[in-house]
């Protein structure tokens, strides 16, 4: 199996996940809300994103380059990521975290949020 097609794989289980969190239901049947949705994402998005940094775009840089262009702005993507699921573990007040959840649910690719 080709790293992309594990990468896609694992795309298809995000989208799911990210549209489950997005819906008033998934709100109300997650006990901590928020916080807990984004432990949900954390472990596997963060794996998720530091692959995709270690294999993929690495191997997409002499060609693609890494100071501009969709190398620079995916690994940007993914470090906000990871900067907003840290703060989205420390905030105590849940409509502060519903609103830092709805914002990275919007960073991530293929979600309308």
């Amino acid at each position: 199996m080709k790293i992309t097609d594990a990468l896609l794989g694992e795309h298809g289980v995000f989208y799911v996940l990210f549209h489950h969190l997005e819906t008033p239901a998934a709100k109300d049947r997650i006990p901590d809300g928020p916080r807990d949705g984004a432990a949900l994402l954390s472990e596997g998005l963060i794996t998720h994103a530091r692959l995709e940094d270690e294999l993929l775009f690495a191997a997409l840089e002499p060609h693609l380059g890494s100071r501009a262009g969709p190398l620079a702005v995916m690994r940007l993507e993914h470090q906000e990521i990871e900067e907003g699921l840290a703060r989205l573990q420390k905030e105590r007040d849940p409509a502060a975290a519903q609103t830092l959840l709805d914002e990275l649910l919007r960073l991530t690719p293929g979600v309308s949020a």
